[in-house]
């Protein structure tokens, strides 16, 4: 700031300096019918170059004295204090969107592509969700045999931040496809099992889950066993623990018992 008034008061002097060398060269001031080579030569002998550049380095030293973030964010650690000499002030975060890496199995790479949804939430809180989507996909298998995945999320809240650790679900449509609740199917002898409604009776029925997600199984017919599922079959979703082939069931208030 005085260094920039400094500058001012010499460029003043400056150009006194160089009215004065003009009016004795003959000429009514600063005004327009000085030639330019005139013009020139008293503005080198006035010094009145050297206090416009001056200024000028002055003004812009002023400029590079205040912080402009490049984009709007949240301030992370801050250690110094005003008035405090430092290299670094502190860590800017735009938070509007967060990049997740995680890794995949390489027998899964078939299932994720960019632009892929998917949902995230903190291991601390998983009543927080966050939607995305995969936007790069590393092509180098470790030498774990997995490869990293980014996906970008955007930050509808102020609930997450940087460095959380995060449960991430890439989510994949499935046609045609029976989806049942992960209780609908229970393990006998090895083999997976989901019972049929039919005629009041539980039918025992082995099944193969083809995909599964936190909250459901996607079943088709049996490979080993050769059963198969059809259009039409009701599958008991609840109480499946406690059925044997042929128990008798009824449906109540719409749900298989």
């Amino acid at each position: 700031m005085l260094e920039e008034e400094r500058a001012q008061r010499d460029l003043e002097r400056a150009r006194v300096e160089l009215s004065d060398k003009l009016i004795g060269l003959g000429y009514d001031g600063m005004d327009d019918n000085v030639p330019a080579d005139v013009m020139h030569r008293a503005k080198v002998t006035s010094g009145y170059f050297s206090s416009q550049y001056a200024l000028e380095l002055a003004q812009k030293r002023l400029q590079e004295c205040s912080l402009k973030a490049p984009f709007s964010g949240r301030i992370a650690d801050l250690t110094g204090n005003r008035f405090q000499r430092m290299d670094k002030v502190c860590t800017l975060i735009n938070d509007s969107y967060f990049d997740v890496e995680f890794s995949v199995m390489e027998a899964e790479l078939k299932n994720i592509q960019k632009g892929q949804h998917v949902m995230v939430s903190p291991f601390a809180n998983d009543a927080i969700p966050a939607s995305g989507e995969v936007v790069n996909i590393n092509p180098t298998v470790s030498e774990k045999g997995l490869i990293l995945v980014k996906a970008r999320i955007k930050n509808d809240s102020d609930k997450l931040i940087d460095g959380m650790n995060v449960k991430v679900i890439i989510e994949n449509e499935v046609y045609d496809s029976f989806v049942v609740p992960k209780d609908a199917v229970v393990e006998r002898d090895g083999y997976h099992v989901a019972f049929i409604y039919k005629n009041g009776e539980a039918v025992w029925t082995y099944v193969d889950i083809a995909h599964s997600n936190l909250n459901s199984h996607s079943i088709r017919g049996c490979a080993v066993k050769e059963t198969e599922l059809h259009k039409g079959d009701v599958i008991i979703t609840s109480g499946n623990q406690n059925l044997a082939d042929g128990t008798k069931v009824k449906i109540i208030a719409n749900s298989e018992e």
